[in-house]
This record gives C-alpha cells, structure tokens and sequence, in this order.
C-alpha cells in the first residue's frame, strides 16, 4: 500500500469517527424545556413510550422503564432530543415527572 493511500485511509478513518461523537455531544444541548400531558402505551424497543394528548407519541429517555405502568396518565418535563438510542420515533428526555390522578 503507497503512503498516499494510507494517508488517505487513515484521514476517512478519523473523520468517519469524529462525526458520532460530535452528533453525540450535540445531542446533549439542552434546549428550552417544556412539558407534556399523556399516557405511557405499550412497545419501544429500547425506551418506554409516551402519547401525548395532540396525537404525537415519543420515546423517552432519563426515565427507567420498570417504574412506569402502561395506561399512567402523566405530565413529563424535558426537552426533544435530536439524537438518541431509543431507536424507534422522536425521543424526549425527561428532566421530571408527575402521574395524574385518573
């Protein structure tokens, strides 16, 4: 292999390994928090998912699903995340909870 082409592979190397950990320290920005009322539903393949009253259904993170019991009415507090390993629709993560009385 020329030094030319190891140069060249070793730069692609590191540039394809610099963009996830960037992604990943951006994800971490915190952006404006808000809140949501909504029930916990059933499924997520790595996170417990959340139905917000307008229809829109997150994944959340920052919340350990053994603690949430499909059909709990809740208000979360948090903020989208652009980025996440929930691996199934938008994520929110959860800074604080609230259930609601049925």
């Amino acid at each position: 292999m020329s030094i030319a082409k190891f140069m060249f592979l070793t730069c692609m190397a590191m540039v394809c390994l610099q963009g996830p950990l960037r992604a990943s320290e951006t994800s971490a920005i915190k952006t404006d928090t808000v809140s949501f009322q909504g029930v916990f539903v059933a499924g997520g393949v790595e996170c417990p998912l959340f139905a917000v009253d307008d229809g829109r259904v997150f994944a959340l993170q920052g919340i350990d699903r053994t603690l949430v019991q499909i059909g709990t009415k809740a208000t979360l507090w948090g903020h989208e995340r652009m980025i996440s390993t929930c691996q199934q629709g938008p994520a929110f993560q959860v800074e604080r909870m609230e259930t609601v009385a049925p």
